[in-house]
């Protein structure tokens, strides 16, 4: 599992990050909802049904590189949305402090 946590890591600080609560509900809906399906590929029970009956790892490392892949997949494709609306948040908030010093001339 260590070769997986960085990217559940990188996708959970991108969902806790302050500006993420600037974005909308229906973006926010979305991606959450591709965020969890991502982690669906690292539940217990997925791990636990692939170890084989001998005790080896390999079929079960070989499906935890292909649920990394994929998560790594699902991470790659929510990070554009949400550089983009950080972007527009943070744009937003910059447009609205220099409001009043452009207003004030």
């Amino acid at each position: 599992m260590w070769f997986t946590s960085g990217s559940v890591t990188k996708a959970k600080e991108a969902k806790d990050d302050t500006e993420y609560s600037k974005v909308t509900d229906t973006l926010r809906t979305d991606l959450e909802a591709k965020l969890t399906a991502a982690a669906g590929f690292l539940t217990e029970d997925l791990k636990l049904a692939n170890l084989d009956a001998d005790g080896t790892l390999a079929t079960t490392q070989s499906d935890l590189e292909s649920a990394k892949t994929a998560l790594n997949a699902a991470v790659s494709a929510l990070m554009p949305e949400l550089t983009f609306a950080k972007t527009k948040a943070s744009a937003v908030k910059t447009a609205s402090e220099l409001g009043p010093l452009v207003n004030c001339w």
